[in-house]
């Protein structure tokens, strides 16, 4: 498929399996109805220079049981399709309709079939694509981002080490990446597990090199009431840090008469392979059992009238980077 098409859709599979010292990576997040079985299942694709160490790759992420695993496999059982969000891996499935697992790797045994409904794409706006918007032009970025699905609803169950979890009325959410490595500095968080149930949150602010100079790219996506508002710095959103630690950030973004703050709480995470050169050498701390507390705003008559306020459990959360490796001294 050409490369206009994959541009304007984020979701297929963009690489070759002929590249080196690529990587492509799609993030499946499923939480029950009772938010007691909370998994991420990241998988894709790594193609490094030394042709013997690529491989395509499950990742299993149980954040309830505080652990994870790496599932390696031949890259000639990976297949990405290149005009829908399909991808197999051995004998799984991933798409933007279902996960079909079969799983039996390493004392791990995950089996079943989970079907998503009344996904929430990201809108198309305007001549960029996805959420990168004009930044999609730029070639030979180091990492690529994708918003597959907002929001899901999910039905089935799994059978996880001779247990059966039951999914039926659960969220899922749906992202990607693709380059060569992560930003060497960056936050990402995600929830969309608030008491109201059409909402979500996802966000990165990150510093990463763009013809040889380092940029600060930023994004808050926010859905709500049925509207998904995007606070980036592209369309002249505006970012202020309050706090940036370890484990705690708080920051709030605007744009015209909208504001939102958000204060994200980290508890501890799992350390997880991630992208370096193409190769998943590098690791980053995720945690999915975190917090993130929001407050939404619109400006009238000069006053600031509260539309929303709550906080997103469980939420993913990722901190790594200072407030000076961002540029927000």
């Amino acid at each position: 498929m050409g490369h206009i098409y994959k541009m304007k859709h984020p979701e297929v599979f963009q690489g070759s399996l002929k590249s080196k010292q690529y990587f492509e990576g799609w993030y499946f997040k499923i939480i029950d109805a009772s938010a007691q079985n909370i998994y991420a299942f990241i998988i894709g694709v790594s193609l490094e220079k030394q042709t013997s160490l690529s491989h395509a790759f499950i990742q299993y992420f149980n954040a309830t049981e505080h652990c994870a695993y790496y599932f390696k496999y031949p890259v000639n059982e990976f297949f990405g399709s290149t005009v829908k969000c399909e991808i197999k891996i051995d004998k799984s499935i991933f798409s933007s309709d279902k996960i079909a697992l079969n799983i039996d790797q390493e004392g791990q045994c995950i089996q079943g079939e989970l079907t998503f409904s009344d996904l929430v794409p990201l809108p198309k706006q305007g001549i960029g694509h996805g959420i990168m918007g004009i930044a999609s032009y730029l070639p030979k970025l180091q990492c690529r981002h994708g918003i597959v699905s907002l929001n899901h609803n999910l039905k089935g169950t799994l059978v996880v080490n001779g247990e059966e979890k039951e999914f039926t009325g659960g969220k899922g959410y749906l992202e990607k990446d693709w380059g060569s490595s992560f930003p060497a500095a960056y936050i990402w968080m995600q929830t969309n597990n608030f008491e109201k149930d059409d909402l979500s949150l996802v966000g990165s602010i990150a510093t990463v090199p763009i013809l040889g100079i380092k940029v600060r790219a930023w994004f808050i996506v926010f859905l709500y009431n049925g509207k998904v508002i995007r606070f980036t710095n592209y369309n002249g959103a505006k970012i202020r840090m309050q706090l940036l630690e370890e484990t705690h950030t708080i920051f709030t973004v605007s744009k015209g008469k909208f504001e939102l703050e958000i204060d994200g709480v980290k508890t501890p995470g799992i350390d997880l392979p991630s992208p370096s050169g193409g190769g998943m050498k590098s690791k980053i701390s995720e945690s999915l059992t975190s917090t993130i507390y929001i407050r939404y705003y619109e400006e009238k008559g000069h006053q600031k009238h509260l539309l929303y306020e709550g906080a997103g459990y469980p939420a993913g959360l990722e901190i790594q980077a200072t407030r000076e490796a961002l540029k927000l001294a």
